[in-house]
Order: C-alpha cells, then sequence, then structure tokens
C-alpha cells in the first residue's frame, strides 16, 4: 500500500476524494496541517543566534554603508529600486562586507546572506520598457530569524 499526500483547496476536496474514492484500499483520511509547537530550548537558541548576529553586523563608524545594507536587506528592499536602476559599487560592496561577517555562522552557506533572508532574482516583466526578462535585480525577503535581527539593531538604536 502506497500513501499520497497533496494539497487541495477545500472548495475542491469533495471533488478530489469522490475521484479517487474507487482506488482507496481504506476510507479516506484528511488531515489539516497545524504548526508545531515551538521548543522552549529552540526559541533561547534561536534568541541567543540572533543576539549574537545582531552583535556582529552592526555598524560601526569605520563600515561605510553598513547601515544602509543591513536596511535594504532585512527592510525587504530590493536593488532596482534602492539604486534607481543604476550600479551602485557602495551597496554592492557593503552588502558583500555584511556577507562575509555571516559566512562565520555558516561555513559552507551557498551564500551566507541566506542565514537572514531570500534572496529572489528579479527580471523585467513582458512589456516592460527596460526589455523584458532581462535582468532587473534582487529583492531580499527577510526570514524570521532576519526580522528578529532588525528588531534587535533598531533597540539598540544601531540602525
Amino acid at each position: 500500500m502506497r500513501i499520497v499526500q497533496f494539497e487541495v483547496s477545500e472548495t475542491k476536496l469533495a471533488a478530489a476524494l469522490d475521484a479517487l474514492r474507487p482506488f482507496g484500499v481504506l476510507r479516506p483520511k484528511v488531515f489539516q496541517p497545524m504548526p508545531l509547537p515551538l521548543s522552549p530550548v529552540s526559541e533561547a537558541e534561536f534568541e541567543r543566534k540572533a543576539q549574537t548576529i545582531a552583535t556582529e553586523i552592526a555598524p560601526r563608524p569605520h563600515h561605510i554603508g553598513r547601515a544602509d545594507a543591513i536596511r535594504l536587506v532585512l527592510g525587504g528592499g530590493d536593488t532596482f529600486t534602492a539604486q534607481q536602476g543604476e550600479a551602485n559599487p557602495a551597496i554592492r560592496n557593503a552588502i558583500g562586507s555584511l556577507s562575509k561577517v555571516l559566512r562565520r555562522f555558516d561555513r559552507f552557506a551557498e551564500s551566507p546572506l541566506e542565514i537572514i533572508c531570500d534572496r529572489k532574482r528579479e527580471v523585467f516583466a513582458k512589456g516592460d520598457a527596460h526589455g523584458e526578462g532581462q535582468y532587473k535585480g534582487i529583492r531580499y525577503v527577510p526570514n524570521r530569524l532576519g526580522e528578529r535581527v532588525l528588531q534587535i539593531l533598531e533597540e539598540r538604536g544601531a540602525l
């Protein structure tokens, strides 16, 4: 016997079950996903990691552009809008510096930025004056850890 799992919208559930019923061995069972409860140990570890990362990436006087890079990456920005469509080597270097600091937390990650955010490559949409399908920039979407790090930096007055 094999178990097959797939997601079905509420409106199509009855039709999907009716279609599968002739092939079933047992009565169909419907499961609804629910979030796992957070472990107090893992929450403490999460908070410790967020505090450590915030301390390490906090802008210092000699870090030119670090605050802007952090706001861009953890604020859900994108390189095209932030730079008004023009290349900005200073922000690129600041993001590279930020990435270098984050490398300490995951030496084997493809991109250390993925510890605190998801990077999405964007292209121009069909019919866009700039040329459809051409590279537009990177959109940064902070994850839960990145959101907490940003909150810590703002609470500390570092941003």
